[in-house]
């Protein structure tokens, strides 16, 4: 047997952030949601289940708009590709 005991960890808290005049991307803002959703896990009451079902649709909301943006981003850069115009044409390959 050995000499070191085990020793308890911490229990995990949430440090709510305080509001900062620029607001956050979805991306953190996502991260924010399920590391509080993990977080909160242990809480099997009524009110515990209402908090991470309100944290599961803050969660979809977020990814909704990442992956908007994103779609975005994307059309841009489509855009932008097809509004080149190339000095030499493509190489025909047979």
């Amino acid at each position: 047997m050995s000499d070191i005991e085990p020793r308890e960890a911490p229990e995990l808290r949430v440090v709510e952030r305080e509001p900062s005049a620029t607001p956050t991307p979805p991306s953190q803002t996502l991260i924010d949601a399920v590391t509080q959703l993990e977080a909160n896990k242990k809480d099997v009451s009524p009110k515990g289940f209402s908090k991470r079902l309100q944290l599961a649709y803050a969660i979809f909301d977020q990814a909704t708009l990442m992956v908007q943006e994103i779609e975005s981003q994307h059309s841009k850069l489509v855009s932008d590709l097809m509004s080149v115009d190339r000095r030499t044409p493509l190489i025909d390959r047979k």
